[in-house]
């Protein structure tokens, strides 16, 4: 079923592209019929669809300068509406497999009126009210931490120090510990050691992030960086698990990111990635501008520099290597909008979807895990995501109740 919304012309879009929200409500209005149509047609029921559209409502009104006709901003809303249904439908199969085995519920189908308003507040922002209560929480939980904090110290101090360790030691990928002997890098590892903040996105998301100094981050999906307390005060070193494109502020005071077994330090105008997951075995980092030393302590000490365009490999023994163009593009290529897989198993590649689109896939046959797979997909489409594992593994993509599946294709 294609798209075709009552009302909208040339008109109505530009009113929309200046930013008129009563133009946005009767573009929603109008075409709130056969938005929860097209999504219903994936998830199933009335209030599944109705979050889809209430989630891709306030995308639409944030990229409205984007869309040159009506026809275009059409052809958006048809392909989104069903990227975020396939997604949604994904998303409710695996809350419904671990809460009740598999039982779909139903509930009263929400109303235009419902939506809209949720739609407006997302779109509009808090009350002042709102606001005003949730800072004061905010200082209410603060206070009662504090003072938890304050009664766990005072009680048993050493074994406090003890499990903020253990905190970092998880926080920057079990690695923190290499750099515990020495100078400048215990320095930094007994920092974050300290009471901590974390950055982070989750399954599926990826954003720009400013930190505290005014060091600028783009972050993949599933991605933690850690602050200790003392971050934009007297050092600027931060713990990394998963991968961010750092862009630090100049200052007088080097920024540094420990991940694993390896130190990075910028002291100028430099643009650089860094890529560790828990579940991977190497570091892997690339300068686009500017320079960044990198040091290793153990099991291989080194020390060097990377300058803009040069790449680098740490392995857990220590020993660095070039990765290929296809390695990096794995690695990086979410900066770009692009999901790439240089020849992994197809059991791995699934794990990898789910982290950048948060979508589960499921193999009918877990023994086909162990096909090799290499592939590439635009961030911006689980279908496109899919398509290309379906090329790459020789499978076909199908529905199993609300499960998601590959399968071995039937013989004409």
């Amino acid at each position: 079923m294609s798209l075709s919304i009552p009302g909208l012309d040339a008109t109505l879009l530009g009113k929309l592209k200046s930013g008129d929200l009563g133009a946005l409500e009767k573009l929603f209005r109008a075409a709130f019929p056969v938005l929860m149509a097209k999504a219903k047609e994936v998830v199933g029921d009335d209030t599944a669809a109705a979050r889809v559209v209430e989630r891709l409502i306030p995308k639409l009104f944030a990229e409205r300068a984007s869309f040159s006709t009506p026809e275009a901003l059409t052809g958006m809303l048809d392909g989104a509406v069903h990227e975020a249904a396939v997604r949604e439908r994904s998303r409710l199969a695996g809350i419904r497999k671990r809460d009740d085995g598999g039982k779909a519920t139903s509930a009263p189908a929400p109303s235009v009126d419902d939506v809209w308003g949720k739609v407006a507040a997302v779109i509009q922002g808090p009350s002042a009210e709102a606001l005003a209560q949730a800072e004061a929480m905010k200082d209410k939980l603060r206070h009662e931490a504090g003072g938890h904090i304050r009664e766990m110290t005072k009680q048993k101090p050493i074994l406090g120090r003890a499990l903020a360790t253990l905190g970092l030691l998880a926080a920057v990928g079990g690695g923190g510990y290499l750099f515990a002997k020495s100078g400048e890098k215990g320095r930094l590892a007994r920092q974050i050691q300290s009471a901590v903040k974390d950055v982070k996105t989750g399954t599926g998301q990826r954003g720009n992030v400013t930190l505290d100094d005014g060091s600028k981050a783009m972050f993949g999906a599933e991605t933690r960086v850690t602050l200790p307390d003392q971050f934009n005060e007297a050092s600027r070193g931060v713990g990394i698990e998963g991968v961010a494109e750092f862009t630090p502020k100049v200052d007088a005071v080097p920024f540094q990111v420990l991940a694993a077994n390896v130190m990075f330090t910028s002291t100028g105008n430099d643009v650089f990635a860094i890529r560790h997951y828990k579940d991977e075995d190497v570091v892997i980092a690339r300068v686009k501008e500017g320079s960044v030393k990198v040091e290793v302590q153990e099991p291989e000490e080194s020390t060097q520099t990377l300058t803009a365009g040069q790449t680098l490999v740490i392995g857990k023994d220590g020993k660095t290597a070039q990765p290929t163009p296809a390695h990096l593009q794995e690695a990086f290529g979410y900066v770009d909008g692009t999901f790439a897989v240089d020849n992994k198993s197809l059991k791995q590649t699934l794990v990898e979807i789910k982290r950048w689109y948060g979508t589960e896939l499921f193999l009918q046959d877990t023994t086909l895990g162990a096909r090799m797979v290499s592939m590439n997909a635009p961030l911006t489409s689980t279908t496109d995501a899919i398509k290309a594992v379906e090329t790459a593994s020789g499978l076909v993509f199908g529905w199993e109740g609300q499960t998601m599946v590959l399968k071995v294709p039937k013989q004409k």
